[in-house]
């Protein structure tokens, strides 16, 4: 996850190949699109991950995720309203390692307590 790994996003009508990675701070996954002309880097903290499914458990990949065989597949919730991130990796095993790893970054944040998740990340919003 810290080398970072090309993935599709998928959405409805398009997908998309982005640039994942974990940052140095365990707790940030940073990703790049590439379409876009300013080539934008975005981020999102794990401490918003509300729960992760893998295969085509996701609205959005059982309509558009019908190109990648299911064991490739996986979505990230995340709290409040934000959407899915429908994914898709190029190996069953790059799929396997991304919801493994995210799934243990979870667990190290839900044990972690609010003055930790402030110490550690003040800029951080926390749920």
């Amino acid at each position: 996850m810290l080398v970072g790994t090309l993935l599709w996003k998928i959405k409805p009508g398009w997908r998309q190949q982005r640039l994942y990675r974990l940052e140095s701070d365990g707790m940030t996954i940073w990703y790049e699109s590439k379409a876009k002309k300013a080539r934008s880097k975005q981020i999102f903290s794990v401490l918003h991950i509300e729960s992760i499914r893998e295969g085509r458990q996701s609205e959005g990949l059982r309509r558009n995720g019908r190109r990648f065989p299911e064991s490739c597949c996986f979505s990230i919730s995340f709290m409040g309203r934000k959407g899915n991130l429908d994914l898709a990796a190029s190996t069953e095993q790059e799929a396997r390692s991304w919801v493994q790893g995210l799934r243990k970054l979870m667990e190290r944040a839900l044990a972690m307590s609010q003055t930790e998740k402030l110490v550690q990340y003040p800029f951080e919003k926390t749920w």
